[in-house]
């Protein structure tokens, strides 16, 4: 007997049961696959957003300035940051580097009623980030924004701040802070514009400033002086090759003694963040996936058990138990392929479909503070892919395997008596 065309035929002779767990599996699959997609997207997205507004692919600082960052520590700082740069842009690896300068400070406008607000003041080069932050892209149309002018003294403040303090365009506003010598400092400036980010941690609380402005008021002018200075790499460049090679040109300056260099990923507190969400991420998979297991299995099983009469009809007429093992489990494992295949096709489909727009899930979002948009686009991968693929043929193989090996121990004449 050919056990492959038998079990063919047994799948076209029942097609509301083969659709039943065909339908089922592919339902899984497809979950599957769109649900690790998004996993994925989410995981990137995050990276993406660390490396293009925080860190840069290599950071580099005072090695001391981490350790005291929540103090606002401005005397841990990057000298002679122009020339930094210029010897970091010279290296083969690198795209472009370019300076920021961050710190704390105290808001106060008409708006807010005689109360200062704590802020934080993000000093940028908008010409040297037109590549990675490129805050143009992130100004709001509809309030006529404009970048700062050239050598003036305004702003632009993010869109939740603006929403909180009630300020828009046109606006004056007065920051106080501490310079690097612990002086009291104040000025006033002018909002030229107002920017929206995806995610709250860059749109809640912030007065991006031009970076000379930046020293200018943390009194870093003297000495050409950067918070840190953020290192992009080219393509198909190792971050942990570039780290080595631009602390290799660190030691050899004197004048950048105590300043290192670190990978995206080992900028401890920020790595361990990414890793603790990823860890999040893919434990909701892992559920997701036993529980689209437990509903392959579940359908497998009651398609199996439903059918030990037949399984005793077939010992009966003279089929061996191996046999009619051999024949369900090649049936369960046509129907696998075929469920498997077509809910990984369709999954891969709609994760394609998806990436360039996403899930809008702005308002399930709004107070969030993780490093991620309200836009969850997935991010396919053929890995995922074949994973899943695996995944559903295996468990629902296997699924049938050992309900069927049960029904085949059970003597015929029993098997055709009782109703399963």
């Amino acid at each position: 007997m050919n056990t492959y065309v038998v079990a063919w035929r047994n799948i076209g002779r029942n097609k509301r049961r083969t659709a039943l767990s065909a339908v089922a599996i592919t339902v899984a699959a497809f979950g599957m696959v769109l649900l690790f997609s998004i996993i994925a997207g989410l995981s990137f997205e995050m990276q993406d957003n660390f490396v293009r507004y925080i860190t840069g692919d290599i950071l580099i600082e005072h090695e001391e300035f981490e350790k005291y960052q929540d103090i606002n520590p401005l005397h841990f700082y990057v000298p002679d940051q122009e020339e930094l740069i210029k010897k970091m842009e010279a290296l083969e690896g690198v795209a472009h580097a370019f300076p920021r300068i961050n710190f704390g400070g105290q808001l106060y406008s008409q708006a807010s009623i005689g109360e200062f607000k704590r802020v934080s003041i993000f000093g940028f080069d908008p010409v040297a980030e037109s590549d990675t932050m490129n805050m143009t892209s992130h100004l709001v149309p509809e309030t006529n924004s404009q970048m700062p002018a050239a050598n003036s003294r305004e702003v632009i403040i993010s869109e939740g701040l603006a929403k909180r303090e009630g300020l828009k365009v046109g606006d004056k506003i007065n920051l106080a802070t501490m310079t690097v010598r612990r002086a009291a400092f104040q000025i006033t400036m002018k909002i030229s514009g107002i920017a929206y980010f995806d995610f709250s941690q860059m749109n809640e609380g912030i007065v991006f400033i031009p970076f000379d402005l930046a020293q200018y008021i943390v009194d870093y002018s003297g000495f050409d002086g950067a918070m840190s200075v953020n290192v992009v790499k080219k393509t198909n460049v190792e971050r942990g090759d570039l780290e080595k090679q631009i602390n290799d040109v660190l030691k050899t300056e004197s004048a950048y003694q105590g300043i290192t260099a670190r990978a995206f990923e080992n900028v401890s507190t920020i790595y361990s963040f990414l890793k603790m969400a990823e860890y999040i991420y893919y434990f909701m998979g892992l559920l997701f996936f036993l529980l689209a297991s437990t509903v392959i299995i579940n359908t497998t099983m009651m398609v199996i058990f439903e059918r030990t009469r037949e399984i005793g009809t077939l010992s009966a007429l003279g089929m061996k138990g191996k046999e009619i093992v051999r024949l369900f489990f090649t049936e369960a494992l046509i129907i696998a392929i075929i469920g498997s295949l077509v809910g990984v096709v369709i999954g891969t489909a709609m994760a394609i479909w998806l990436e360039p727009t996403g899930f809008d899930f702005k308002e399930a979002m709004q107070g969030v503070d993780f490093q991620i948009s309200g836009m969850m686009k997935p991010k396919w991968n053929p890995v995922i892919a074949i994973f899943v693929l695996a995944a559903g043929i295996v468990v629902s193989s296997f699924a049938a395997y050992f309900p069927a090996k049960r029904a085949s121990r059970i003597k015929p004449i029993e098997a055709m008596r009782k109703d399963y």
